[in-house]
């Protein structure tokens, strides 16, 4: 297994190259602006949803430029405003409460709706929408996250093995400890480095002088030690992947706000998330991709995540997108502008 990152960042290279990635992740974004619109956001309060107030999280701007980041963002600062949603996911209750979310939101992907009421009512023990309703309706934010995130788990109830990290699994014990605090120096992230170049919108938030080598961005990797009798290393380091700090739930945030709406496409949500995740880096690649096997990415265990990411991209280089149609500036100027749609949800995931 390779000690340092310079095969995360070559796989980093690879995927910021695909424009198609940047052009998804601009049309999620614009998807979720339209959505709290639509729900009687205005603009300063869709930017605060959308922000957290944390220099050490890479891709955060001052609240005053969120806005400007869904229309002039560059893929970091986009993909952090795509994750921060997430954390309003008690949105996700309240559309499954309204009887006219149909007409009233036509862009949203009501099969994953659909599926979420059916794991929830579930979960409850109930099979009557009534019930479910007068349940979950009084339910707070915080409540809320804890009720969304028992849905990400696959419809059969069976945790992927990719994602069992602890007992009984988890041999010495679990994957990662913290790293020790005069180790996490080395592992700082030079401004140098740094891919796309930061924003003025990043600099003016971090308050980065000229004199400054390295941001404050706190990564996976400054974070985190890979225990090395885990039973996922041997696994990784037979098939030539890399372990920076465990399968990577950031995945999910990404994974699980595109699902909520008709754009989604399994692959780019996936492309997205790990150009996110290796720019740092938080995650390897490995680590992203098995984050997306639950939600039926065709990867397994026993694959090279490089090889497999070039022939995931290669199908966007060869201009083929599996069949569906093309995201074009004119798709993005629709979807900003509340217009109608033609992208459609890749395949039906019923998770």
């Amino acid at each position: 297994m390779e000690k340092e990152t310079g095969k995360e960042r070559r796989i980093y290279e690879k995927i910021y190259e695909i424009q198609e990635m940047h052009n998804y992740a601009s049309l999620i974004l614009g998807d979720i602006y339209r959505l709290l619109s639509d729900l009687g956001n205005d603009d300063e309060k869709i930017a605060e949803m959308l922000h957290r107030n944390n220099i050490k999280e890479a891709g955060q701007v001052s609240k005053k430029d969120v806005i400007d980041v869904i229309n002039n963002g560059n893929i970091r600062e986009k993909t952090t405003a795509i994750a921060m949603f997430i954390n309003n996911c008690y949105i996700i209750i309240n559309l499954i409460c309204m009887k006219d979310a149909k007409t009233r939101f036509p862009y949203i992907n009501h099969d994953r709706l659909r599926v979420i009421k059916n794991k929830l009512k579930r979960l409850i023990g109930t099979k009557d929408d009534a019930v479910l309703f007068d349940i979950i309706k009084p339910t707070t934010t915080k409540d809320a996250c804890a009720l969304c995130n028992v849905v990400i788990a696959p419809e059969t109830g069976v945790l992927l093995l990719s994602r069992v990290v602890g007992f009984p699994f988890g041999c010495a014990g679990n994957l990662r400890r913290s790293r020790p605090q005069d180790e996490q120096e080395k592992y700082k992230v030079l401004i140098s480095d740094i891919k796309p170049e930061l924003s003025t919108r990043e600099k003016e938030f971090m308050q980065i002088r000229d004199s400054d080598t390295h941001v404050q961005w706190v990564t996976g990797q400054m974070s985190w030690v890979i225990n090395k009798k885990h039973f996922l290393v041997p696994i990784a380091e037979k098939y030539h992947n890399n372990l920076i700090s465990g399968p990577a739930g950031s995945i999910d945030m990404i994974i699980q706000t595109c699902l909520l709406f008709k754009d989604f496409d399994l692959e780019l949500s996936t492309l997205v998330g790990i150009a996110w995740c290796t720019m740092c880096p938080d995650h390897s690649a490995y680590e992203c991709l098995i984050s997306a096997m639950p939600y039926g990415l065709d990867y397994s265990l026993n694959l090279e995540a490089e090889e497999y990411i070039d022939n995931l991209i290669s199908k966007y280089k060869k201009g083929s997108s599996r069949g569906s149609p093309k995201i074009t500036t004119e798709t993005l100027a629709e979807t900003l502008a509340g217009g109608k749609k033609t992208r459609k949800t890749q395949g039906k995931l019923d998770i």
